[in-house]
């Protein structure tokens, strides 16, 4: 009987252990879609361009032109990156944001479609 509890018990933590990869371990809105967002809209985005997204703190990063006017992505990888690249460069803060991507531009047209942009 003391076998069969711990055979069970077993068997709960290894059920649970394997259910811990929720949906909620990674961001659904990414720099990837970010990208498609904007091409969607029309835009032709070299993926070798890339701002200096260390800088910053971020893992990736992309810039290209909206109407003349620049657009940098920056995706971090976790919520702690991201508080940090705000400690190195405060102004990282005020640049609007969706869950780990950061958009830096001057263009309310680039921030609307970055907004509202779909997963």
């Amino acid at each position: 009987m003391n076998r069969q509890l711990i055979l069970f018990m077993l068997l709960i933590i290894v059920i649970s252990g394997c259910s811990n990869g929720t949906k909620d371990d990674t961001a659904s809105f990414t720099l990837k879609s970010a990208i498609t967002a904007f091409q969607n809209e029309g835009c032709t985005i070299d993926l070798n361009q890339k701002p200096l997204y260390e800088f910053v703190n971020a893992q990736d990063g992309v810039f290209f032109y909206l109407d003349d006017e620049l657009v940098k992505l920056y995706e971090f990888e976790s919520e702690e990156a991201y508080v940090q690249g705000i400690e190195d460069l405060s102004i990282i803060e005020t640049f609007p944001k969706r869950e780990l991507v950061v958009i830096e531009t001057n263009s309310p047209k680039a921030i609307d479609i970055f907004k509202t942009a779909t997963e």
